[in-house]
């Protein structure tokens, strides 16, 4: 049996556009994103990096979603917060099994060395 939790979560995912072509609103920032993927693809090569910024709710995290699905590249999110450090962006603690504290490589390192997308 499904909880409420995993309902709400899969009627939100529904709602998320799963392309560019599919994105409604954000018109300046789809178009900034569109052109930018397309000439890096002409190019043969990848887009280093396009900000997108705005208040919340207005579908940032959902453009750069659809533009890791179109670039068909893995996609790792990092939650910044106001007391994320430098070396935050680097690893990752994580407590093992065993107990003990183990150091992974962050999403962004992680982003970077398997040649996905981080936001």
């Amino acid at each position: 049996m499904r909880s409420a939790d995993a309902d709400e979560r899969s009627a939100e995912a529904s709602l998320r556009p799963l392309s560019l072509g599919d994105y409604v609103g954000q018109v300046e920032a789809k178009r900034s994103l569109t052109t930018l993927l397309q000439a890096a693809r002409e190019r043969g090569e990848a887009a280093d990096h396009l900000l997108l910024h705005g208040p919340p709710g207005l579908g940032k995290t959902t453009l750069a979603i659809a533009g890791a699905r179109v670039r068909k590249q893995e996609l790792y999110i990092y939650q910044c917060t106001a007391d994320t450090r430098p070396e935050d962006l680097l690893v990752t603690p994580v407590l093992a099994e065993s107990g003990k504290i183990a150091y992974h490589a962050s999403p962004l390192v992680t982003a970077m060395i398997r040649g996905g997308i981080c936001i």
